[in-house]
């Protein structure tokens, strides 16, 4: 799929997936204790569901 079929929205949807990805990768990988590990991916998983739905509000309202 080219970059223009994809447009806006499904380029900006590659990167927060990958960027979601990379962060989880990164988190399972630290050394830490594995309660410790599975309070901070919580909390990410948290944040990042907190920040896509504002920015799908957000892409949503420019339509």
């Amino acid at each position: 799929m080219s970059l223009k079929k994809m447009g806006l929205k499904g380029l900006f949807k590659v990167f927060a997936v990958g960027g979601i990805l990379g962060a989880i990768g990164g988190m399972l990988f630290a050394p830490g204790k594995g309660d410790e590990t599975r309070a901070k991916l919580k909390d990410s998983l948290e944040k990042g569901k907190e920040k896509f739905e504002e920015i799908k509000k957000n892409l949503n309202e420019t339509k």
